[in-house]
C-alpha cells in the first residue's frame, strides 16, 4: 500500500497537468483544453511536434442547440495553426481564422460539455505558448441557440493563469530530465 501511495504522489509531482482538471461551475464558459471533456488546460510538448487542442463552450444555458458562435482565436509563441475545423455537419464561417463567425446547421445538441473546435498545430519550440478569446465586431465571444437564433449569448472566456497553454511552467515527463536539471547547478 505504501509502495502504491508512493507512486501515486511520484505522478502528481512529475505530471502537474494531470491533476490540473478544474471543474468549471459558471454558465457559458469558453476556453482551449487538451481532451474533449475540458478538464486538461495546459501541457508540456516537446518542439517539432504535432497536437490537437479544442475549442470548448462549457454549461452552455442554450435551451434548444448550437447553431453559431463568434469568436476570435489568438495563439502566441513558436506555433504553426495546421488547421481549424469548427464542429458540425454544415459549416460556414464569415471570417478568415483565427477570426470566426460560425453558423451551424444542423444545431450541435446542448450539453454541459460542447466542442465547438478542433485545432491542429505543430510546436516549432520549447518555449511558452499561450492564447487569449476575442470576440469579433466588437463583442466578446458569443453564440446562438436554435430556439432564439437572432440572439447572441455572451460566452466568458476562461484563463488559467497568464493564460498558459503549452510548455509554460510545466517540466517535461521525459526520461533524463532530472539529471539535465542537476547538471546545470554542477
Amino acid at each position: 500500500m505504501k509502495s502504491l501511495l508512493s507512486g501515486v504522489l511520484l505522478v502528481v509531482l512529475l505530471c502537474p497537468g494531470a491533476i490540473d482538471a478544474q471543474i468549471v461551475s459558471f454558465d457559458n464558459a469558453v476556453g482551449l483544453f487538451f481532451d474533449e471533456q475540458a478538464e486538461i488546460p495546459h501541457i508540456w510538448q516537446p518542439a517539432y511536434t504535432v497536437g490537437q487542442v479544442y475549442l470548448i463552450l462549457i454549461n452552455p444555458t442554450a435551451t434548444e442547440g448550437i447553431v453559431g458562435w463568434a469568436c476570435d482565436i489568438q495563439i502566441e509563441g513558436c506555433i504553426e495553426i495546421l488547421d481549424w475545423r469548427p464542429r458540425g455537419e454544415t459549416v460556414a464561417n464569415l471570417l478568415a481564422p483565427p477570426e470566426f463567425y460560425i453558423g451551424i446547421g444542423p444545431p450541435l445538441p446542448v450539453q454541459p460539455v460542447v466542442v465547438l473546435m478542433s485545432i491542429d498545430y505543430l510546436i516549432l519550440c520549447n518555449e511558452c505558448i499561450w492564447y487569449e478569446l476575442f470576440g469579433v465586431e466588437g463583442s466578446g465571444p458569443v453564440y446562438a441557440d436554435s430556439a432564439f437564433p437572432n440572439t447572441m449569448i455572451p460566452m466568458i472566456p476562461i484563463q488559467f493563469g497568464d493564460p498558459p497553454l503549452i510548455n509554460c511552467g510545466i517540466v517535461s515527463s521525459e526520461t533524463g530530465t532530472w539529471a539535465r536539471v542537476k547538471a546545470m547547478y554542477e
